[in-house]
């Protein structure tokens, strides 16, 4: 639906969500590369096929004086090299799970809104990568796309996380991984 420099090529892959009771979707976009950040949009949820309709959130200002607004110019809401997103709600909080292609790991971040990504209440490393032959249960070789499975909660949250042995063409498969605890871990720290 967008070309591939929209936005300065930060259109290209994607991760939403609905919001249960404001009438938006709720978007985090990046580039294809993994070289990027991401940024956040929206867009009624009647108009997701109306490229018109969709709106950025970015911020104006430095210091102090900085002002974020949605209609604003895109501005990172997410840095790194941003790879594979999934944005979903998780009891009360937006989660986002992402393969942070700059440290060849898997992060979660939990924020109150989807504007609030830009400083979660709460972030972590869940998986983290490897090479060959060192995997074990928090270590992945070419890991990548972690996806929240349907039914987590945060106290015993689902992931799909994809594998692909690229030299040798296979495996390439996904495996489901437990992380249990984060309501506790992010209660802990308030």
């Amino acid at each position: 639906m967008f070309p591939g420099d929209h936005l300065d090529g930060f259109s290209q892959q994607c991760t939403w969500f609905a919001h249960p009771t404001d009438g938006y979707v709720y978007l985090l976009t990046t580039g294809f590369q993994r070289d990027k950040e991401a940024i956040l949009q929206r867009v009624p949820q009647d108009s997701i096929l109306n490229p018109d309709a969709y709106e950025t959130y970015g911020a104006t200002g430095e210091g102090e004086q900085q002002q974020w607004a949605w209609g604003n110019d895109p501005t990172p809401v997410l840095g790194g090299h941003v790879g594979e997103m999934c944005l979903r709600i998780v009891g009360d909080k937006w989660v986002l799970t992402w393969f942070n292609a700059g440290l060849y790991r898997v992060d979660m971040l939990l924020a109150n809104s989807p504007e609030e990504i830009r400083t979660p209440a709460y972030a972590e490393t869940i998986l983290w990568g490897c090479g060959w032959g060192q995997e074990d249960h928090e270590r992945v070789a070419q890991l990548y796309g972690p996806y929240i499975l349907p039914g987590s909660t945060l106290d015993d949250l689902h992931l799909l996380c994809s594998q692909w042995n690229t030299g040798a063409g296979w495996p390439y498969h996904v495996q489901q991984y437990r992380v249990e605890g984060v309501r506790r871990a992010m209660e802990s720290l308030a």
